[in-house]
């Protein structure tokens, strides 16, 4: 996540509802609306970043030297909609560590 914050009291909420979120997706699974949501902005977005041709040429590369084949090139979609709120919430109970958690401010001139 990157956030430009303005002042000291802007960085307190967003980290406070970030770790609010976070605990959340620790304990409960997400909603069918709030998994829709999510697969049809990633779906787009992913669409989105297609029509650079510097973007799928990143992806060939990815897929050939780290992943299982060009044929993964294809399956996006279908596996971005094959997820289930388990699965996120699987997810967020391996990677949400609230006692491994990182965070750094970066402060501009």
């Amino acid at each position: 996540m990157c956030l430009s914050l303005h002042a000291a009291e802007e960085f307190w909420v967003v980290e406070h509802d970030t770790f609010f979120v976070d605990r959340k997706l620790r304990a409960e699974p997400v909603t069918d609306e709030e998994l829709r949501r999510a697969q049809e902005y990633a779906i787009g977005t992913y669409a989105i970043r297609q029509q650079s041709g510097g973007a799928v040429l990143g992806d060939i590369v990815d897929a050939w030297l780290h992943g299982s084949g060009l044929a993964e090139l294809g399956e996006y979609e279908a596996r971005v909609r094959s997820l289930t709120p388990a699965d996120l919430q699987k997810v967020a109970e391996q990677y949400f560590d609230e006692g491994v958690r990182v965070e750094g401010i970066v402060r501009g001139r």
